[in-house]
């Protein structure tokens, strides 16, 4: 049973099962495979007292991740500022559950890896991951509006520097990189989305996993279904009526990120009410319209990835293979790097070269091609 989102935090089942990012090897119960992974402290444990713990990251009813400074964390005498996720007292048994699944998952580029672990005794239990100094992409992309390239209203003035198109698609495609390594591992993430992928120096993404550490009661996101708090925008139909968790719908929830990100950061559905309604309509073909700065082989991208059939929709190493997805299909005078200025000539090809969708959803039947004239969500 899937219980990430237990709306009871004094539940007495271990909060292992509450993890977003878990393991599922095909070989036996899920947690029994997670008890036989190991955590080696000779490659892993840290010194507390080489710590210096700073702001706090994300907080959450079991834990927090908090930004910290690491002295010789990389077998030199520097100082690197990392992230150090911290669980209460009483949930030692699901943060060694994760630390070891860290641990199993190895290391990549587009996935926050893991750094070091302090499991001694004498102080409290902490993972320490890498730090992404630019937050998550929700929240980036959010910020970013304003000076993104297809914006031509004096973008020279911009206090930051500009967003482009060519962003959009690297960012898609290290994230189907980074979910491709995690499935080669063995791994089914459960909540893929904006928030948790974080942005580091270099316009590199990196896909995370602040699970107990997220105040789910708190955030919009995560709505209330039965007994428990699910992020059901991002979910597949099989998760939500189901409770079936695999990599395909991961590729679902990529689907779902690949609008955030080309919507530049707006909520999935926007201007629906998220309830039992919305549930079944997905169930029978609603899919949203295409984001406002979407390709149209992004877009079919995603109604690839929305699949009512699992085994339909593409993995993500078909997804990385995309080349006519994830390469730039923009004029060769259209910068295609921040460090390149932007002028008001070039974006117009552009601009006339994107489709004009607006936001809100459309019925999908046959060929998966939009019914002509649905003016409204449901109509």
């Amino acid at each position: 049973m899937f219980v990430t989102y237990e709306l009871k935090p004094n539940n007495s089942r271990t909060k292992a099962e509450y993890l977003s990012i878990i393991l599922d090897t095909g070989e036996g119960p899920r947690e029994e495979q997670c008890e036989r992974l190991q955590y080696d402290p000779g490659q892993w444990e840290f010194p507390r007292e080489r710590l210096k713990l700073g702001k706090p990251l994300g907080r959450g009813a079991f834990g927090k991740v908090i930004q910290a400074s690491a002295f010789g964390i990389n077998n030199t005498n520097s100082c690197s500022t990392v992230a150090v996720k911290m669980l209460k007292a009483n949930e030692h048994k699901a943060l060694m559950t994760e630390l070891k699944i860290l641990n199993h998952i190895g290391h990549h580029l587009n996935v926050v890896n893991l750094l070091g672990a302090c499991t001694k005794p004498g102080g409290p239990l902490m993972i320490i991951v890498e730090y992404c100094c630019y937050g998550n992409l929700s929240t980036f992309l959010r910020a970013k509006r304003d000076v993104f390239v297809l914006n031509t209203v004096n973008p020279k003035s911009a206090p930051n520097s500009p967003l482009f198109l060519e962003d959009l698609i690297s960012f898609s495609f290290q994230v189907a990189r980074g979910m491709e390594f995690l499935a080669s591992r063995k791994c089914i993430h459960r909540d893929l989305a904006a928030r948790n992928i974080l942005l580091s120096d270099n316009k590199v993404v990196k896909i995370c996993d602040f699970g107990l550490a997220r105040d789910i009661y708190k955030d919009p996101d995560y709505v209330r279904k039965g007994d428990a708090r699910l992020p059901l925008k991002w979910m597949s139909p099989e998760s939500i009526f189901d409770k079936v968790f695999t990599t395909q719908s991961d590729v679902w929830s990529f689907g779902i990120l690949l609008w955030e990100i080309f919507s530049l950061g707006a909520s999935p559905y926007p201007g629906l009410h998220i309830d039992e309604e919305f549930c079944h309509r997905l169930k029978e073909g609603t899919r949203m319209r295409a984001p406002e700065y979407s390709t149209p082989d992004m877009y079919s991208t995603m109604l690839a990835c929305w699949e009512a059939n699992p085994s339909d929709r593409p993995t993500f190493t078909n997804l990385c293979q995309q080349k006519t997805c994830f390469i730039p299909q923009i004029p060769p005078d259209v910068p295609q790097s921040p460090e390149l200025k932007c002028h008001k000539s070039v974006f117009f090809p552009v601009l006339r070269s994107l489709p004009t969708h607006s936001s809100g959803l459309s019925f999908l039947r046959g060929n998966k091609q939009p019914r002509q004239g649905c003016a409204g969500p449901f109509q």
